[in-house]
Formats: C-alpha cells, structure tokens, sequence
C-alpha cells in the first residue's frame, strides 16, 4: 500500500477495501486479510476517496462523485445522475437505497435498483440474448459474440446479491438453460462474465 492514510473500509466476501484520501492513491484491494495490497482504480477519476459502500457484488466509492464497480474494483462506473454537488463525504446503503452525504450540500438518495438499471447495464444486444422476457420458468441465454472463452453465468437480484446457483459454464454460441422458476417474482439481472469482459442485463420474472 503506497499511501497509509486510509479513510474507508468496506469488506466483500474474502475482500477487503481500503479508500485512501490525503496520498491521492484511490482505492487498494486484498484478499489475504490485508498481508498485501494492490491499487484498483481503472476508470475511477479521483483517488482521494473518502468513503467506501458495498451491497452485493457492488462496490461504491466516494469522493469527487460516486463510483460504481462490479468487478471487485477491477473497473468503476459513475454514477452521479442528479448529484448537482459531488464533493461526497460519506456513502451508507439502507434497504434499497444509497445515500450520500455531500460537503455543504445535504444527503443525496438514490434507489440501487435505479443505478444498476441505468448505469450498470452496458451490454450489446449483440453481446448476448435471452428469452423469454419476462419469464416465467425458464430462461435461455445464447453467448453470441463473446470471444472464445469460458462464460461464467451468475442471476443477482436488485441488491447485486446472487439470486439462484451460477449455471454451467459457457463457451461462444452456445445456449443455456436456467430454472428460474423458483425465483420470487420481480426485476434481476444476469451476468455473463469470462476473462476479458462482463456484460449485464436485465430481466423480470413473471
């Protein structure tokens, strides 16, 4: 870790997240209970980070703005949709809802639903398809354009918690089955993930 003057700590299975402030050296990851340390901070435009918020598989950072990664910090998102002030202080996730504190500017709210929705999906329809949507028991998925790899394929609910068990895995052009017959009705959304790339996209379940 170059920079020792941490700010924020959020925790996401085995992995540990440190947000550093005054060094400007952005967020560092471990996953060994913090015997080393490695900067993630691909797309992430500010690296003093003064807050750090996860829920799920989603991690939010904050600082000039708020940040969303999905990858374990591997790459980050903003999310700043209606934040007129993004001098953010702190993050806090209640429920359904992130809220953001903001310097001389009050509490920001937003629904996670409505970020993961807007700014988290950035599939091609050419990525992947899946049918029918909505569902009712099964979908099916076809991996159409991702390279030749092997796709991991994983439900989450609004949250970015997993919602059923990950399906087998993938390789390009070849079609899935899920049961989601079992899944309570409502919004998801299914990620295809291999070692190149990640795509999202959303699905409701009748």
């Amino acid at each position: 870790m170059t920079d020792t003057i941490v700010t924020s700590f959020a925790f996401s299975g085995s992995n540990i997240f440190a947000g550093t402030y005054y060094g400007h050296s952005g967020v560092f990851l471990s996953t060994n209970n913090g015997s080393s340390w490695t900067a993630v901070n691909n797309g992430l435009t500010f690296t003093s980070v003064s807050s750090l918020a996860i829920s799920g598989s989603n991690i939010f950072a904050g600082g000039a703005g708020v940040f969303l990664s999905t990858d374990n910090g591997s790459s980050w998102t903003a999310v700043n949709n209606g934040l007129i002030n993004h001098d953010v202080k702190s993050l806090a996730i209640s429920g359904s809802n992130i809220f953001a504190g903001i310097w001389a500017g009050g509490v920001w709210k937003r629904s996670l639903s409505d970020i993961l929705a807007v700014e988290n999906i950035t599939a091609n329809d050419n990525d992947f398809s899946i049918y029918p949507n909505p569902a009712t028991d099964q979908l099916t998925i076809y991996t159409s354009s991702f390279h030749n790899e092997v796709v991991t394929v994983s439900v989450m609910n609004v949250l970015g918690q997993e919602a059923s068990p990950p399906a087998p895995l993938l390789r390009r052009g070849e079609d899935a089955v899920l049961d989601v017959s079992k899944l309570a009705s409502g919004m998801y959304f299914l990620q295809l993930k291999s070692e190149s790339e990640s795509v999202v996209k959303k699905f409701e379940k009748e």
